[in-house]
């Protein structure tokens, strides 16, 4: 299915849009657990959010790898060290001022945040901040790779679906097994950065909107059958943790594939695409007002748990599309922080 630039571009910004508010509304919805009993119904919800919006954003990454900078032109350095600029800086960053933000906020919160935390931030990431820590890494991964290849097969075709199934391998055979942490995010997660490059290449092979469309009913069809096997599956370790992959799997081509069947329809809602667009200032700040619209709620005597799930999720959004959208954005300083390489002109 060929598109043109501009209209990937926008519907991998829907996309990214709508996986940050998964991530808000799953952070949401976790920091409720310490406080209610959830109900089957909204362990459902935090089970299938969290089972896919990680593995989906990895996935993006993939996806744009392998159409806009998945060649060895450069150097193995310096495409590391572009990476280091625009993925680690801002990790480095984002972790101290999340750091000293908890550390301010330390009588207000329910686990106060420990000083060893920020000596331990370049081998050990802070909370949620893994993912961008985990991301330099699989990107680096994928540098490393695409430079082996390049000089020992050069003409294999196959390189991504090897590369997948290999990853596959090590997910179930290494993950969680490594000391150092940096380890098990590669053994976890890389497998579905070439998942992203393999839609690609599958999507560019679909000649129209109804095999795209046809790719996103398959997967559901595959998907109902695991969860009608699924109490047979979760008594087996080995079975459960394939199901839960194949899950994150699924749900990635059919989000990237409904995407790009409706991309040929209709315009994507702008505010969507704008949050993709700023992707990462909203992941940054989203779990500090996320936090902090539940200790205000609490403290109001606000128990409710469906309101506090509401305002957090459209509170913590509203604040942080006005925080950096209005203000942030327009200050280059400040701004810096979460795209150090677009401020200084340097490329991804």
């Amino acid at each position: 299915m060929q598109t043109n630039t501009t209209t990937r571009d926008k519907t991998i910004d829907f996309i990214k849009g709508i996986l940050i508010l998964f991530v808000i509304l799953g952070h949401t919805t976790l920091g409720l657990t310490d406080m209610y009993s959830f109900d089957d119904t909204m362990n459902g919800i935090a089970n299938v959010i969290y089972s896919f919006h990680m593995p989906c954003f990895i996935a993006v990454s993939g996806f744009l790898y392998s159409e806009y900078v998945g060649n060895a032109s450069q150097g193995i350095f310096s495409r590391i060290g572009h990476k280091a600029f625009n993925i680690l800086l801002p990790y480095v960053m984002i972790s101290v001022i999340y750091w000293i933000i908890k550390f301010a906020l330390s009588n207000l919160i329910r686990e106060p945040i420990a000083v060893s935390s920020l000596i331990s931030i370049p081998w050990k990431p802070i909370e949620f901040l893994w993912y961008l820590y985990a991301l330099f890494l699989i990107y680096c991964v994928a540098y490393m790779a695409d430079y082996v290849f390049a000089r020992l097969l050069p003409h294999f075709n196959y390189k991504m679906e090897l590369l997948f199934v290999l990853f596959l391998i090590i997910a179930f055979t290494c993950y969680g097994s490594f000391h150092y942490v940096g380890f098990n995010y590669i053994a976890g997660f890389q497998m579905y950065f070439y998942l992203g490059c393999l839609i690609k290449k599958w999507l560019d092979k679909l000649d129209n909107r109804y095999a795209v469309l046809s790719l996103a009913v398959m997967s559901v069809l595959v998907e109902a059958s695991g969860i009608v096997l699924q109490d047979d599956i979760s008594s087996n370790p080995f079975f459960s943790s394939l199901f839960e992959r194949l899950t994150a799997c699924i749900v990635t081509v059919f989000i990237f594939a409904v995407s790009y069947f409706l991309s040929e329809y209709c315009d994507f809602p702008k505010w969507v695409q704008t949050i993709g667009r700023d992707s990462m200032p909203f992941y940054a700040m989203h779990v500090i007002f996320v936090g902090g619209i539940r200790i205000i709620l609490d403290r109001a005597g606000i128990t409710n748990m469906a309101l506090q799930c509401i305002c957090g999720f459209e509170g913590s959004t509203a604040i942080c599309w006005i925080l950096y959208e209005r203000i942030i954005k327009k200050i280059r300083f400040i701004d810096f922080i979460f795209y150090p390489g677009k401020q200084l002109h340097i490329r991804k």
